[in-house]
């Protein structure tokens, strides 16, 4: 299954590797995602929510994705390292709930930190 969603992403691509891609799962309830980023820093999906669609689609579904630096281990780890330049792709399997027959768009929203703040109790 993981080789033939890089090898879709890779056919439907033609030239940007970097557009993420989704297919059905063999699964009713799981989507195949392939995103493209540095092997050290892959961007891998965070969360994501159904949406509201208009036709000619049945279902809209956002995935919202980051780089893998974005952690909550250290607030400034993320901004001290280093990334390969390489382009490798990142195939996930994300349990959406069912997924609805038809035709599906799903859209892709990339996140990023901007900074952060300790509020006190």
């Amino acid at each position: 299954m993981y080789g033939a969603a890089v090898e879709a992403a890779l056919a439907r691509a033609i030239g940007d590797q970097q557009t993420p891609y989704a297919l059905r799962s063999d699964s009713i309830d799981e989507l195949v995602l392939v995103t493209w980023g540095s092997s050290t820093c892959p961007e891998v999906p965070r969360s994501g929510r159904w949406l509201e669609a208009d036709p000619p689609y049945t279902a809209r579904f956002l995935v919202e994705f980051s780089s893998s630096t974005f952690q909550d281990t250290s607030p400034d780890e993320a901004f001290v390292h280093a990334c390969t330049d390489d382009l490798s792709p990142g195939v996930f399997r994300v349990a959406v709930g069912d997924v609805p027959a038809g035709l599906l768009r799903v859209e892709f929203q990339e996140v990023r930190r901007v900074g952060g703040v300790d509020v006190p109790g």
